[in-house]
């Protein structure tokens, strides 16, 4: 529409400008002299400023062209985005461990987890943010264009449930046994290998693993920005805030099997609940710079530091119909244990993002996205041990925090509104 309202514009200014000349010309068309004689004698230099619109100052070729649409930079706005998230998230290997063979240094001492669950959670991610531009003249130019204020909120909620068939690798001669969360193991256990015997014997185990993974923050931000020829940069610093909690369920049923006949059994469950909370700060940079009239790309990136104080909760119970060989001390089935502790933890996250933005109108924006998220410390379950042989093990470590390091990824879109 401005296109078209230009285009009449320009049209009838040069209509305006040379209407005169046209119609003294159809007057003395009869003699080139007729025409001179109505043409009026040359005027001051100063008067030239009251002729015509000026020619030179209208497109060559007559089309105006029209400018881009620019993103409101006064008052509030408000921005929603809605994400599909990937986490990759701490291992879980809690339940039956394997142990070493009755002729070790150490008989039947323990020698790692039955089962190792590589957990990747996915889900969906809400961010919502209200901001509001300051006024112009509020603050310095050397605080850059368009100064604003922002508070933010990210919500993001992901799950994996996993059932898997193990058959544990253990040497000839070699036990899997139950072990609790506390650390307590279970005395004695099924021999899940006897090739060194002549014997075909195993262990297979089928194992489901649930973990309910769920995290929000909520942060103050301050940004502004930079315009360096083409590209617009914008920095900004955030004081951030918030929650998350990962609940696993564990469940694993193993029976022996002796040349192929099912023999004893064991069954174990558990339930961890971790819980942690952030309190922090971050600093980020967007650069983007525009592709067409409506089109501009992005690239952003931030870091973070928070303070990271994380609980575990947790309970388990073990029941088995293996009638045991050297009670030694008596045991009973089922056995249940519980666990509680806690650990503090300076995390380190990140993030780079990609992005292209339509501007629709001054006021309307939408966008899709793509980004990876780094975190140090993601919170996860230590499994238990124990120490010297299961047959008479005074107990070990019970199950405990751990931080690992992880990488998530999402992908989505959105909009922004100014009102």
């Amino acid at each position: 529409m401005l296109r078209i309202y230009r285009r009449a514009a320009g049209a009838a200014l040069l209509g305006l400008t040379f209407a005169p000349a046209v119609a003294l010309a159809e007057d003395a068309s009869a003699t080139p002299q007729g025409l001179i004689s109505f043409l009026p004698a040359p005027s001051a230099p100063a008067d030239k400023a009251k002729l015509g619109v000026n020619v030179a100052s209208l497109p060559s070729d007559g089309v105006a062209v029209a400018p881009p649409v620019l993103p409101a930079t006064s008052g509030l706005y408000f921005t929603a985005d809605g994400s599909w998230q990937h986490f990759d998230l701490p291992n879980v290997n809690l339940g039956f461990a394997n142990t070493t063979n009755g002729t070790a240094t150490t008989p039947f001492a323990y020698a790692g987890p039955s089962v190792n669950t590589n957990v990747t959670a996915s889900g969906y991610g809400v961010d919502l943010a209200a901001g509001y531009h300051l006024p112009p003249g509020m603050l310095s130019p050397a605080w850059g264009a368009a100064p604003r204020v922002e508070l933010d909120l990210s919500m993001v909620d992901a799950s994996q449930k996993l059932s898997t068939l193990v058959v544990p690798q253990v040497d000839s001669g070699a036990a899997v046994t139950g072990l609790m969360l506390n650390g307590v193991v279970i005395n004695d256990a099924p021999i899940c290998n006897l090739a060194g015997f002549g014997f075909d014997a195993s262990c297979p185990t089928k194992s489901s693993e649930t973990s309910d993974y769920s995290t929000w923050h909520l942060g103050l931000k301050g940004a502004s920005e930079f315009q360096f020829g083409m590209v617009t940069a914008t920095p900004s610093l955030s004081v951030i805030g918030g929650e998350g909690q990962n609940d696993i369920h564990v469940a694993q049923f193993q029976t022996q099997l002796v040349a192929g006949t099912p023999s004893f059994m064991q069954n174990y469950a558990a339930h961890t609940k971790l819980r942690w909370d952030d309190v922090g700060g971050k600093v980020g940079l967007q650069l983007k710079t525009p592709l067409a009239n409506t089109l501009t790309a992005a690239i952003s990136g931030s870091i973070a530091l928070v303070d990271r104080e994380t609980s575990l909760r947790g309970s388990d119970i073990f029941f088995s119909n293996f009638p045991g060989i050297i009670p030694i001390p008596p045991q009973t089935s089922p056995m249940l244990s519980t666990v509680s502790s806690s650990k503090n933890t300076a995390a380190f996250l990140s993030n780079v993002e990609g992005s292209l933005n339509f501007q629709v109108t001054p006021a309307v924006s939408l966008r899709i996205f793509g980004g990876m998220n780094y975190d140090d410390s993601v919170p996860g379950v230590k499994a238990p041990s124990y120490s010297g042989s299961e047959i008479a093990s005074p107990g070990g470590s019970p199950a405990r925090v751990k931080f690992v390091g992880e990488i998530s990824y999402y992908g989505g879109a959105g909009f922004v509104v100014h009102f």
